[in-house]
């Protein structure tokens, strides 16, 4: 069974969380399989603000919570199942838990941090694709410090990890 709170970020293989400003850029097929099968064990998914702007989430297959101050924008502005919430973190993750059951965070890092630093987060599934060359390169050291590995699969030269909070997080 999914978590009740989890997260999932692709980077490139020297950090970088975009390229030419979307993660996609640094998606690999296989990378985008297993993304879409990691969907199925939650009931909504959580995304910022400049993810909606930059992505592509015009459809999805969840309930998609989108936590900014501005109105929708972007292809989430399309997405029928998109709701735009402007409350704090750790309020907003309790809530769509609240409202929905698991929920998958499928943030940039500047959420994604903000997520963990609530202590809810209890699974982070990291994928390191071989590209690089994006921006906004991240300290995966730092992201996964109150983390410890799970697992890890390599598959076409792309790193799967997962991560549960360590112990001492608990």
């Amino acid at each position: 069974m999914a978590p009740r709170f989890a997260a999932n970020l692709v980077v490139g293989s020297d950090g970088s969380t975009t390229l030419e400003g979307s993660s996609a850029g640094l998606s690999t097929s296989v990378d985008r399989k297993r993304f879409h099968e990691l969907r199925k064990g939650f009931d909504a998914i959580l995304i910022g603000g400049n993810t909606a702007a930059h992505e592509p989430y015009a459809t999805t297959p969840l309930p998609l919570i989108v936590l900014s101050s501005k109105p929708l924008s972007g292809q989430a502005a399309k997405n029928p199942q998109a709701i735009a919430w402007n409350k704090p973190m750790f309020d907003a993750i309790s809530d769509a838990s609240n409202i929905y059951g698991r929920v998958l965070i499928e943030a940039g890092p500047t959420i994604l941090r903000e997520a963990i630093t609530t202590g809810l987060v209890s699974d982070l599934y990291l994928t390191i694709s071989p590209i690089s060359g994006g921006e906004n390169r991240i300290d995966l050291t730092q992201l996964t410090s109150s983390f410890e590995e799970i697992s890890r699969e390599s598959i076409e030269g792309t790193l799967f990890l997962h991560y549960g909070l360590a112990p001492s997080h608990d």
